[in-house]
Formats: C-alpha cells, structure tokens, sequence
C-alpha cells in the first residue's frame, strides 16, 4: 500500500513539473517571437564616459523628408575602457529605409572605438565589421572626426549650444534594410 501512495505521489510530481517546464518554454517562444518581429540594431565600441546614444529611423530615403525625435530611441551607455554592445530595439512596426546614429550628447566624451554593427530582422543579419561600417555610413564631419584607420570617431563641440556627432546610412547600408525585409 505505502509503495502504491509513494508511487502515486511520484507520478503526480512528474506531471506537475512537466507542466511547469511546457509553460516556461512556451513563454520562452513567445518571448523570440517578439524579438523577432523587430528590428535590433547593435553597435559594438568603447566609449570611456558614460552618455546616451540614440538611433533616429524613417520609412524613406528621401532627403526632403528629415528624420523625427518621435522615430528614435535613446540607449543610456555606462562608459568603459572595454568593448560593449549599445542595443537599439525598434517598435515592432517600425521598418527602417534609413537611420541616423547620433554617438551621444556628452560633450566631454573621447574618441569612441567602433568595432562592429549589426543589423537583426526576423532572423536575418547585417553584420558589418569596423572597416564596412565606414564604409556604409556617412559622417557629418562637422559634427565629428573620424579616422578609418583606427575604427575611431572624435565628437566635437563647435559652441556651447552645439553638439550633435552623427552619421546616416548610405544606399549600400539601405539597401541591406530593404532586403532584410524580403
């Protein structure tokens, strides 16, 4: 009788803990398909001071038409001498033609070292490493200095009010978009 209930009572456990485990996976899965359903865009580099980062968006590539505060996200960044990934996560309806990167509004921030770029949708990847990303964006020099032979950029502060470092996707880079979305 005792092996009868200690028996019982094992198989009751296993089927609780079963169901425990399909939940969390399940949850699991439903989390990626969020995730996937997004665009994630990562841009690896050194920052040594702490800053905000921020990644405008649009639909077009139409130069009359200017990138919005209200189709951007800002990324707070914890400087370090270390390399680390600054993650934008876009709205899930938003599909970029285009970007713009402003690298931060601290104007005592230092060279920034960038190391790769990486673009994720629904699985598929733009990942360009620090060479291709030069070569895929184009940089407001008068907001910047950039130096394609260390991966570096230099913000600079040309007046009290302004400081705005930047660069945009060029068409090699939109295009990428573009087919991440076929």
């Amino acid at each position: 009788m005792k092996t009868n209930k200690l028996f019982l009572a094992l198989v009751m456990l296993l089927v609780l803990v079963s169901c425990k485990k399909e939940d969390s996976a399940e949850k699991e899965n439903q989390t990626d398909v969020k995730t996937n359903n997004t665009f994630i865009i990562t841009l690896n580099a050194i920052v040594k001071k702490d800053d905000s980062f921020q990644v405008y968006y649009k639909d077009v590539v139409d130069e009359q038409v200017a990138f919005d505060e209200s189709n951007s996200i800002y990324v707070d960044v914890k400087g370090s001498d270390s390399a680390q990934d600054i993650v934008f996560v876009l709205p899930e309806d938003a599909y970029p033609a285009q970007i713009r990167l402003d690298y931060g509004i601290n104007k005592d921030q230092s060279e920034i070292k960038i190391n790769s770029f990486k673009v994720n949708y629904l699985n598929n990847v733009v990942d360009l490493n620090a060479n291709e990303f030069f070569k895929h964006f184009i940089f407001n020099e008068s907001t910047l200095v950039k130096d394609t032979i260390n991966n570096t950029i230099k913000p600079l502060v040309f007046n009290k009010e302004g400081y705005d470092p930047m660069s945009y996707s060029e068409k090699l880079l939109n295009d990428k978009f573009q087919k991440l979305l076929e």
